[in-house]
């Protein structure tokens, strides 16, 4: 079974859409570095770049920090995700399933990477 696997780490998620919680937002150094993500990103500018900076905000006060344990698994090679992450410490590994053997590692997600960033534009 093919997955992303985390190696160490902490990443940022967009917070359940239907959530009905209140959240305090981010102090104003997490709310800056995520910007700075969002206005770097390839990927992130293709989804929101058209869009008014009101968005980007928006999508940035949603998120919430994460930890995440060695060897958990965010993604499964094959299923929907539901969620975007973006990589605040550590790395991630991205393992794809053959059709023998074990599981290869493709390449690693470190501080600053976005991945699952579909999740928002399918949900």
């Amino acid at each position: 079974d093919g997955a992303m696997l985390a190696s160490v780490a902490s990443a940022w998620t967009p917070q359940d859409v239907v959530s009905q919680s209140t959240t305090r937002p981010f102090a104003m150094s997490d709310t800056e570095r995520l910007k700075a993500i969002f206005d770097t990103s390839d990927s992130l500018q293709v989804l929101v770049g058209h869009h008014l900076q009101c968005l980007v905000f928006s999508v940035i006060h949603s998120m919430q920090r994460r930890h995440v344990s060695k060897g958990e698994v965010l993604l499964r090679q094959g299923e929907e995700g539901h969620h975007m992450y973006i990589v605040d410490q550590g790395a991630f590994d991205v393992l794809v399933a053959r059709s023998s053997g074990p599981c290869c590692s493709i390449c690693q997600y470190g501080p600053g990477s976005v991945f699952g960033e579909l999740a928002m534009v399918s949900r």
